[in-house]
């Protein structure tokens, strides 16, 4: 991941997402990532949605998350999301969504999750950060943004068997291979990634659980 939104602790920001679809539930996964340079700064980011809210410090995180589950979209198919400093906080951030929907309890109706683009609406400005996401070690996506081809250049923290998931918005996934490198392979090319455009996570984890996140790009 690349870049991230923030604001200082002065100010609070909220979200609308719209296009949902009242007969469903869904979950909203947060992250967010600060590089913090060992000066140990309390970077933790409130997100609120119909009243429960949930914390996540961003320093120095490469693969911490929260979710709000069961969230009911209001009569026009909207949920708004608050975002404020946590107390102490000098900041707060946002640097990937996920939003998974599901049928209500007792709903017999038809999930169309694939066709649902749900429609993020920023109601006030934040500042975006460029190249402050965490990368772990020395990894490397690229090219970002991508088109039918993806590489990634690993750390020595990936030997042997490496595992790549790759979602959309909307937290499916898209892809997902496991792949065995020889000794001195480095990199992986993932080809014919016949994907639509829009943004998409990238989960690289080794058999270790250890788990590098990047938020990238197709066009």
């Amino acid at each position: 991941m690349r870049s991230t939104y923030w604001l200082d602790a002065a100010s609070t920001a909220k979200l609308k997402v719209s296009g949902l679809k009242q007969y469903e539930r869904y979950d909203m996964v947060f992250f967010a990532s600060r590089k913090d340079n060992n000066q140990k700064t309390n970077r933790t980011t409130d997100y609120t949605v119909s009243g429960t809210s949930v914390s996540l410090n961003a320093t120095d995180n490469t693969s911490k998350v929260v979710k709000i589950s069961e969230i009911v979209p209001n009569a026009p198919g909207e949920a708004i999301i608050d975002i404020a400093p946590n107390a102490n906080s000098l900041f707060e951030y946002i640097g990937a969504l996920i939003i998974n929907g599901y049928s209500a309890p007792g709903n017999n109706a038809r999930i169309e999750n694939s066709e649902l683009i749900a429609k993020v609406k920023l109601e006030n400005e934040l500042t975006t950060h460029e190249e402050e996401i965490i990368n772990e070690g020395r990894m490397n996506v690229y090219p970002n943004p991508f088109g039918r081809e993806l590489s990634i250049g690993l750390d020595e923290h990936y030997k042997g068997q490496v595992y790549l998931t790759l979602r959309n918005v909307l937290g499916r996934v898209v892809r997902h291979e496991l792949i065995y490198l020889n000794e001195n392979q480095n990199d992986i090319v993932l080809q014919d990634l016949n994907l639509t455009n829009g943004i998409y996570i990238l989960s690289v984890s080794n058999s270790s659980g250890q788990t590098s996140n990047f938020r990238i790009t197709k066009e």
